[in-house]
């Protein structure tokens, strides 16, 4: 099989509208030939359960909403369009910048566009608060503004009161907006203000919430809406809370804190084939229940939480399901995927799933899954995929996070290797979200180190079982720290790396990172009160102190606007291997950021892709 990250369609931004009982999504695929995106608006009546393309664009759009008359709103770049159920499409407006988000009131057809506008290049740059940059954005110098747009007198009106605001969303009544904007006192990158406005006495109402807002919807009554928010700084694990808030208190309760499960997580470690960028995570069944995407034990699944606080489960493990929406019959409509093939919409129903679409026709060998014991009184849970052909080593993938977690979904380049005589194998291990608060805070103050003894656990297992154990190594971001980690402290075991996008520096990453002066902060449980203590910890913590020992060949791939873990990571291990006499590759994709292998030009990841391939096959012989 030609295995590649590009053949898969990718389905997001999942819509239902009632009167004619069909839901609307996004289909989007990658050319490579034009090295770009294809998003094609599908239609499926869920009577007759016959698909149908509605228009097809170049590019990725924003946003997709039904209006009354069941026409369908949406941008791309600066335009806002309209597109009919008898397939022809008009250009409502053109907004001054990129629009970022759009929400609609049927009741008052107003379109509430939060947009983006960036100045010149020839400006000068004046930085004077955190943060100032961000990976995906590059240097923050951009305004923001919201705009309303009328269907019947579409000439764009801006929204004064809402200046500097990031996001808003209009109430389906049309009476109220929230909104969104970095905070006064901004220093992480999560920090926003969260106001509630009139629209009719142009009054702004401050909503006392929690630091960190991910996610919001209203209410289908307008008097209520959800708020999925964390309390700390990016990238900790303390998992987010589902809130409820009032709009005549404006005072939020809390719903659902989870105990095991991450509440709002769109599920993109492995996810090499997708290429939609947004998930509908958060949304209203009715008014009296909300609906939410949660990972759990290395599922996403849907959850239903009632104003009550009762919480049911609606989904199985067996699959990823990353949107929701209820139809007409209260039967849950999904997009779901699962290990053995890509997105489908599928219909739940008393938990049994039923695939409605035929989008994706590739299938793949599903993974062996088990439970290892770990050091401790906790359990590691492994996938094996096995090698097609005679192995000739196995390739331990990591993920990024670490506060993170992988989930039931295809990865290509796992079975590329499979077929070339690789096994793969990957494990959601201590500080992984999805296994409980505790499993994932255990790893702070020790990345590296305990995470190190799971795939120690692992390992042990794979020899007693009898797999090849002619060991390689890859992973991303944190990922990429543990691959470099491992390659240093493992360096009569391990044949082959690649590393992505690393941490190696943990004093360079502090400070470099876009969000390393809290992150990096909190992971590594130090502050700067003592900077010479927090030197001492954080060289201690970093792989490239011990990346000396690193006697495997190297492959190393860096987006070169990465504002995450900056070049300079990858730069500093490569000169180091390089004057060591490493066999050593340093492959830099010019515009290209950390999430280069979901949101990068298709010509970057394919080459990423075959790249992996071509750096293990060069180093481990065939049998």
């Amino acid at each position: 099989m030609d295995y590649s990250p590009l053949n898969a369609s990718s389905l997001n931004a999942i819509e239902y509208y009632p009167p004619k009982n069909l839901i609307a999504y996004w289909k989007i695929t990658a050319s490579l030939p034009s090295n770009s995106y294809i998003a094609t608006l599908e239609i499926l009546p869920l009577d007759s359960l016959i698909p149908s393309d509605l228009i097809q664009i170049v590019g990725k759009p924003s946003g997709l909403s039904f209006l009354e008359d069941g026409s369908l709103i949406y941008s791309v770049g600066s335009h806002l369009y309209r597109a009919t159920l008898d397939k022809t499409t008009h250009h409502v407006a053109e907004l001054p910048g990129t629009i970022r988000s759009i929400s609609i009131s049927w009741l008052q057809t107003s379109i509430i566009c939060s947009v983006v506008t960036q100045p010149r290049d020839n400006e000068v740059w004046v930085f004077s608060e955190l943060p100032f940059k961000q990976d995906g954005e590059g240097y923050l110098r951009d305004t923001h503004t919201i705009w309303r747009v009328s269907v019947d007198h579409p000439s764009p009106e801006r929204i004064e009161l809402l200046n500097g605001y990031e996001t808003a969303l209009i109430a389906p009544d049309g009476q109220h907006l929230l909104g969104l904007r970095r905070s006064d006192s901004v220093q992480d990158l999560l920090d926003r203000t969260m106001v509630l406005m009139d629209t009719q006495t142009q009054q702004l109402y401050e909503v006392s919430a929690p630091r960190a807002p991910l996610a919001l919807a209203w209410s289908p009554d307008s008097t209520k809406f959800a708020l999925i928010a964390k309390s700390d700084t990016i990238g900790t694990p303390e998992p987010p809370v589902l809130y409820i808030g009032h709009i005549d208190n404006r005072k939020l309760t809390v719903l659902y804190h989870p105990n095991m499960g991450w509440p709002g997580a769109d599920g993109v470690e492995g996810a090499d084939w997708r290429t939609a960028v947004t998930r509908k995570v958060l949304t209203w069944r009715n008014d009296h229940s909300v609906l939410l995407t949660e990972s759990y034990h290395g599922s996403l699944r849907i959850i239903q939480v009632c104003l009550n606080g009762k919480v049911d489960v609606l989904t199985s493990e067996g699959a990823d399901y990353v949107e929701a929406v209820s139809a007409r019959t209260d039967d849950l409509i999904t997009i779901s995927h699962d290990l053995t093939r890509y997105d489908e919409i599928t219909l739940v129903k008393d938990h049994k799933p039923t695939i409605l679409t035929r989008h994706n026709a590739e299938r793949f060998l599903p993974p062996r899954e088990l439970w290892l014991n770990s050091g401790d009184s906790d359990r590691l849970h492994v996938f094996v995929l096995e090698a097609v052909s005679p192995a000739r080593g196995t390739i331990l993938s990591i993920h990024g996070g670490p506060y993170n977690a992988f989930t039931r979904q295809p990865t290509v380049l796992y079975h590329a290797l499979a077929q070339r005589g690789f096994n793969v194998v990957w494990t959601n291990p201590h500080g992984s979200i999805g296994y409980g608060r505790e499993y994932a805070l255990s790893l702070q103050g020790h990345w590296g180190e305990k995470d190190e003894s799971d795939w120690e656990q692992v390992v042990r297992f794979l020899e007693q079982e009898g797999y090849n154990s002619h060991y390689g190594v890859m992973g991303i971001s944190y990922g990429g720290f543990m691959a470099a980690w491992l390659a240093g402290h493992w360096s009569q075991r391990l044949k082959a790396a690649v590393i992505q996008a690393p941490v190696v520096n943990q004093l360079n990453m502090l400070w470099a990172s876009d969000i390393g002066y809290t992150f990096t902060l909190k992971g590594c449980q130090i502050t700067w009160d003592d900077p010479d203590l927090a030197n001492q910890v954080l060289w201690k913590n970093s792989p490239l102190r011990y990346a000396h020992s690193i006697s495997c060949p190297v492959l190393i791939l860096q987006g070169l606007d990465d504002q995450r873990c900056p070049i300079a990571e990858s730069s500093s291990l490569y000169t180091l291997l390089k004057t060591r006499n490493i066999p050593t590759e340093f492959v830099v994709y010019p515009g290209e950021s950390h999430l280069m292998t979901t949101q990068g030009r298709p010509r970057m990841r394919q080459d990423r892709f075959d790249r992996i391939l071509a750096w293990f096959d060069r180093w481990f012989p065939r049998p």
